[in-house]
């Protein structure tokens, strides 16, 4: 993992903002994302359309393929039963999609890379990738949260920082959010905001065990 000076690097990449500004909390979590680098022609028109609509509005989220939100439940749980469900869905979706016709942007979606989110906030998120990008690159980011009632979270990012892992083959990769609406945006601190209170819980709970 990125040591404790890389996280403090990657927070002061972001612009300066207040402490009262919600979408600077961040929040360690550990999910699959997706992301895939775009032209800057293409960024320019992705900041528009992500501005304008909500990522749930948007077709091009039924398109991206299935999230990988199913394989982070507990095998035999009512969670992963009713995930396992929901992914047959939006497999068969996915199928129906594809027979009308070309799948949005051209089959782009086949290009997306796969990480491992580091932490995650309103502002950006942190993550893991097998090869490195190039600062200032432009990115197309699926963040798929991993909860019973999951979305996802399709958003324009820029990197902003790149450094690999000491003593490993993969790169840590800081990507400011340059446009995801605001209804995201606020999905995705409402998540955060969650992971705080479930991790101060299980705090307390190791805390009591202990006295």
């Amino acid at each position: 993992m990125a040591d404790e000076s890389f996280r403090e690097q990657f927070q002061e990449s972001f612009s300066k903002r207040g402490v009262a500004d919600r979408s600077y909390t961040r929040v360690s979590v550990s999910f699959p994302v997706r992301f895939m680098p775009v032209s800057k022609e293409e960024a320019d028109r992705l900041r528009q359309a992500y501005a304008q609509r909500p990522s749930r509005e948007r077709s091009e989220t039924a398109a991206l393929g299935s999230s990988p939100a199913a394989a982070q439940a507990t095998p035999g749980t009512v969670s992963a039963a009713i995930l396992a469900q929901l992914d047959r869905i939006e497999r068969k979706l996915d199928r129906l999609l594809n027979a009308q016709g070309p799948a949005p942007e051209g089959g782009k979606e086949k290009s997306f890379e796969t990480g491992q989110c580091i932490d995650l906030s309103g502002s950006g998120i942190l993550f893991t990738s097998k090869w490195a990008m190039g600062k200032g690159w432009f990115l197309k980011v699926v963040v798929d949260i991993p909860e019973l009632q999951g979305f996802s979270v399709v958003a324009l990012g820029r990197v902003v920082r790149v450094d690999q892992e000491p003593d490993s083959s993969l790169y840590v990769t800081a990507c400011r959010f340059e446009s995801v609406h605001e209804e995201d945006r606020e999905e995705l601190i409402a998540y955060i905001f969650k992971r705080h209170r479930e991790i101060a819980q299980m705090r307390r709970g190791q805390d009591e065990e202990q006295e």
